[in-house]
């Protein structure tokens, strides 16, 4: 995506990391599980060279 701040166009890249909530998991289980699948998004990610 190509996004602009103050005129000048620069690339964008978003990551976000989902889970499902599964029996018997509490609300920190949950974050835990969609921030490691954030990270293994992120790892995987070619880098980036202008």
């Amino acid at each position: 995506m190509t996004a602009f701040c103050m005129g000048a166009p620069y690339d964008l890249r978003v990551s976000t990391g989902a889970a499902r909530w599964q029996p018997g998991m509490n609300h920190k289980d949950l974050v835990g599980a969609a921030d490691q699948a954030l990270y293994e998004i992120k790892r995987a990610r070619k880098p980036v060279t202008a």
